[in-house]
């Protein structure tokens, strides 16, 4: 996940697909277009990266060739949703402080005295109302890759009785909130008694609290770096 859904879009995709298309002209439609190009370019490539990652595996008898046709248009449909909701992030952000974009796109750090505020404001009360409330909602389903995987068996199996190749076992790691519930809500759940109202809600917000700390210590460390070499030049 890290390089299907990290690697291939940011180091990707970014670079070479988004700078290029928004490299002439900095405006909310040409940002709507290449946010909504790149999202889908970047599901499709990343669903791809699960095909063969899952076929060098060697854990499953997934058939390549049915795997990755039931695997790029379910993420297509997926990519043309995760597009609109990135068109529509980025224009916000354009809306509210283009300058961020625009020091972006021509790698130059924001102006001082910019007030990027209002926008942190934003998304972390958004991330807080998604994490830990609307996640309370989420669909039950299958997702994509399941949805594959499940029909990928039934197309190639009929009879469920494909064999898996022996492979040495992998040491299990332990789950801080295993199925996205407090690990004695999901060991009850898993024993078909009922989870914690709670469990999901705080799993969001724990998550989302997480990453915004790795991204930004990871963006403190490169600026901090940045700045260590322009010094040491300058000297």
């Amino acid at each position: 996940n890290i390089f299907n859904m990290g690697v291939i879009p940011c180091l990707i995709v970014y670079p070479l697909l988004f700078k290029p298309l928004t490299k002439h002209k900095l405006t909310a439609p040409v940002i709507s277009v290449a946010a909504f190009i790149c999202a889908v370019v970047s599901l499709q490539l990343g669903a791809f990266g699960v095909v063969l990652e899952t076929q060098a595996s060697g854990i499953t008898a997934l058939p390549f060739g049915i795997f990755a046709l039931l695997m790029q248009p379910i993420h297509l449909a997926i990519g043309i949703v995760e597009g609109v909701v990135t068109a529509a992030v980025l224009c916000f952000v354009y809306k509210m402080r283009p300058d961020m974009l625009e020091s972006a796109a021509g790698g130059t750090p924001i102006g001082n005295g910019v007030a990027v505020r209002k926008v942190l404001i934003t998304f972390a009360v958004a991330a807080v109302v998604i994490g830990g409330g609307l996640s309370v909602i989420a669909s039950t389903n299958p997702d994509g890759l399941e949805w594959a995987v499940e029909r990928t068996v039934k197309l190639a199996d009929p009879a469920g009785v494909a064999a898996v190749p022996d492979t040495p076992a992998v040491p299990a790691v332990p789950a801080v909130m295993p199925d996205y519930d407090y690990k004695s809500a999901a060991e009850a759940a898993s024993k078909g008694e009922n989870g914690s109202v709670t469990g999901t809600s705080v799993a969001g917000i724990v998550g989302g609290v997480l990453v915004c700390v790795l991204a930004g210590g990871t963006g403190l460390i490169i600026s901090a770096v940045k700045k260590t070499r322009k010094k040491a030049r300058n000297d």
